[in-house]
C-alpha cells in the first residue's frame, strides 16, 4: 500500500528560517504519516492475530489479563526478548494505579506520564498507543461447521442467510478443538479457556445458507505441524469473541517476529524535484516538490511504499477491551 501527506506553501514561507519550517510544516506531516503507516499495520497485525484474551466490552482493571497474555506467547514459545505491549489511554487509566508498583522507578514513572513509555514487566516493553485497533464483526450471528474432517486455511461453515457477512478479523472458537503445545501437538487444556481461537483472515459475505471463510492458524490435526487436538466435528457450532457488528478496539501483546513490514523506495516523478531517502530505521520515504506558478505556491508530498506480513501471528495476543 501506498501512504502519503501533502505540504502546501507559499513563497513567504519558504523564507522562513530551516528549523522554524520543519517545526511548523515538516514534523507534524511526518507525525501524521507515521500515525497513518501504524495505524494501518496495526490494524492488519489485530486482523491476523488468532490469540485473544479480555471480554470486549470491558477495559481490564488488572494484571492478571495481560498475564494471560503472556501466557499465550509463551504456551507457543515465542522468545521471551523484544516484546511490546500496546494499550489503550483507557486500559492505562484503569491499570496504572492498580499496578504502578510495577513500574516504580522514578525514571519508569517519568517514561510513563511524560512519554507514553509504562516502563517494563511481564517480559515486555509497554507503551501507551493510540492506534490500538478498532475490528467490526460481521452481520452473521453464528456459523456451523459444514463436514467433517476437514484441513488446511480454509473452512466450509453452513448455518447462514444470504448476504450474512463475516469480516476479516472475527475470531472464533469451535467445541473440541483445543489448542496444543507446537513441538509435541498435546493439548494445552480442556477447559473453554483453552479452546483454539481462529481468526477470520478475509471479508466473506454469503450467497446462500453456505460458504467458505480463509482462516488462521490452519486446521491441523495430525502430527507434525499439529496446529489443535482435533478436528472440528461436522455441524459443531462455532462460538464469535464479540456479537455480530459489535466494534471491538484490541490491545496488543507480541514479540518483535511475529510481524513484518518493508518499504520499498519510491522514484522522484518527472518534472519535480525531491528525494528518496532510507531512514536508520529502514524505511524509504519520497519527499516530492512541484510549484503552481499561477498562485504562488508549492507543494510537497512525502510518500511511503508499504506491505505487510504476519510471520508468526501465534506470537502475538491481543487484550479486548
Amino acid at each position: 500500500i501506498q501512504k502519503h501527506v501533502a505540504i502546501r506553501f507559499g513563497a513567504k514561507e519558504k523564507l522562513l528560517e530551516a528549523t522554524e519550517f520543519k517545526e511548523r510544516y515538516l514534523r507534524p506531516k511526518m507525525r501524521q504519516l507515521s500515525s497513518i503507516i501504524e495505524a494501518v499495520h496495526f490494524k492488519n497485525a489485530a486482523i491476523a492475530t488468532p490469540n485473544v484474551v479480555g471480554t470486549p466490552g470491558t477495559v481490564p482493571t488488572s494484571m492478571l489479563t495481560y498475564s494471560q497474555a503472556k501466557a499465550r506467547l509463551d504456551n507457543y514459545l515465542a522468545p521471551t526478548d523484544n516484546r511490546t505491549t500496546l494499550i489503550t489511554s483507557e486500559a492505562n487509566y484503569t491499570l496504572v494505579d492498580a499496578s504502578k508498583a510495577l513500574f516504580n522507578p522514578t525514571r519508569e514513572i517519568e517514561r510513563n506520564y511524560l512519554k507514553g513509555e509504562m516502563g517494563e514487566a511481564n517480559e515486555s516493553m509497554w507503551y501507551v498507543h493510540q492506534s490500538c485497533p478498532v475490528l467490526t464483526n460481521g452481520t452473521a450471528t453464528g456459523f456451523t461447521v459444514n463436514g467433517a474432517g476437514q484441513s488446511g486455511s480454509t473452512l466450509n461453515i453452513g448455518g447462514l442467510t444470504a448476504a450474512q457477512t463475516i469480516t476479516a478479523g472475527t475470531k472464533f472458537t469451535l467445541p473440541n478443538v483445543f489448542r496444543v503445545h507446537p513441538l509435541t501437538g498435546d493439548p494445552l487444556g480442556a477447559t473453554a479457556a483453552d479452546l483454539q481461537t481462529f481468526t477470520v483472515t478475509a471479508n466473506f459475505t454469503a450467497a446462500g445458507t453456505t460458504g467458505t471463510i480463509s482462516i488462521s492458524p490452519p486446521i491441523n490435526s495430525a502430527f507434525p505441524n499439529k496446529t489443535i487436538s482435533a478436528a472440528p466435528a461436522n455441524g459443531a457450532a462455532a462460538t464469535l469473541v464479540g456479537a455480530a457488528n459489535a466494534s471491538i478496539r484490541y490491545n496488543m501483546m507480541f514479540q518483535k517476529d511475529a510481524f513484518c513490514i518493508a518499504t520499498a523506495p519510491l522514484g522522484v516523478l518527472a518534472s519535480c524535484e525531491g528525494y528518496t531517502v532510507t531512514l536508520p530505521s529502514g524505511i524509504s520515504v519520497r519527499v516530492m516538490t512541484f510549484g503552481d506558478g499561477k498562485n504562488d505556491l508549492e507543494d510537497t508530498r512525502i510518500d511511503v511504499l508499504t506491505g505487510f506480513a504476519a510471520v508468526r501471528p501465534l506470537h502475538s495476543c491481543l487484550i479486548a477491551q
